[in-house]
């Protein structure tokens, strides 16, 4: 499972709310929060509750927090122009050494319904490997390396989804989408054909895709929407996820280059690359939902294991979606 943590820190920076005097920017591990003027100071230890943390009702009273929160969901919110991703309070004085209050408040992670109906048109296969979960960039900024060569991909907004083959037997997950969309990858020719030709190599393939179009996600119309889609960007050989430079010649070798998610850029990495998650989508008129950054070579690191982050746009984040090309 992706980490969830309400993490305890300290005040790093404070800036000033360009439209307002008694407002001011607070920023959490990459994270910005709309606060009071003078309420906080650079140092202090503070409690940060990230975006779609749940709180049990009685801590949202006793925080006096209620009236701002969702059904007791921490959401973003723009004030006076400026976006607040997430709350603050004042570090409680017996949580000053921990790292992590989710506990201490009860806090957990929401999980959104989607329309979806999840069931195997097979028996279940152990092997049939769950993807990845992916980490925010904003909460963890200092895994990838300045300098080190990475991709940007865009970030379709769709539906997990799964397709391969374990021993030689095709497997893939069955979805159906509101009550009439029924994602049937092996219906696609180029499907059958690169399934079909990695397990003649190996035990084990996973195509690792995002499922899109008509049925899927409200509010985003991609460029053949009244039908699914898929886009990979991912797979697993053998129980190893492959380098992004081996899923890309794979992909030529097998044709089916035209059907791994848009990259948008390649090269050395830069904490400016986050500029790459606002804009019109590549495959329709659209605002990226946002990006997935990698490094070209797998790795692993201590905090987060595998090394794959996203970084939502603003835009999706305040629920923004129109695209203005001006």
């Amino acid at each position: 499972m992706s980490s969830f943590i309400v993490p305890v820190v300290d005040v790093k920076k404070i800036e000033p709310h360009r439209n307002a005097n008694n407002l001011e920017l607070l920023f959490i591990n990459g994270w910005q929060v709309v606060v009071k003027k003078g309420e906080y100071a650079v140092g202090q230890k503070v409690v940060y509750f990230p975006p779609d943390t749940i709180l049990p009702n009685e801590w949202a009273e006793r925080l006096g927090v209620k009236k701002y929160l969702a059904e007791n969901r921490v959401v973003c919110v723009k004030l006076r122009g400026e976006i607040s991703f997430g709350m603050v309070i004042p570090c409680p004085p017996e949580l000053f050494e921990a790292e992590d209050a989710a506990l201490y408040f009860g806090a957990t992670k929401y999980r959104s319904v989607y329309r979806v109906d999840d069931y195997f048109s097979v028996k279940d296969e152990s092997r049939f490997t769950k993807y990845t979960d992916i980490e925010n960039l904003r909460n963890f900024p200092d895994v990838i390396h300045y300098g080190e060569f990475v991709v940007v991909t865009e970030k379709i907004h769709g539906s997990n989804a799964r397709v391969g083959a374990v021993d030689g037997r095709r497997i893939y997950d069955t979805r159906k989408y509101g009550n009439r969309y029924e994602w049937k990858p092996f219906d696609e020719e180029w499907v059958c054909r690169v399934v079909d030709a990695l397990s003649a190599l190996h035990v084990q393939v996973i195509l690792y895709g995002e499922v899109y179009g008509n049925g899927v996600q409200k509010n985003f119309v991609y460029d053949g929407h009244n039908k699914l889609n898929f886009r990979v960007f991912d797979i697993m050989l053998d129980g190893r996820y492959i380098d992004y430079t081996d899923l890309v010649a794979l992909s030529q070798k097998y044709g089916f280059l035209g059907h791994l998610v848009p990259e948008i850029y390649r090269g050395e990495y830069n904490p400016r690359v986050i500029k790459y998650a606002d804009g019109k989508s590549f495959l329709g008129n659209n605002i990226r939902e946002g990006i997935v950054v990698r490094p070209i070579k797998e790795r692993m690191h201590p905090k987060i294991g595998r090394v794959i982050l996203k970084y939502i746009s603003d835009k999706y984040l305040i629920k923004d979606y129109s695209f203005n090309e001006n």
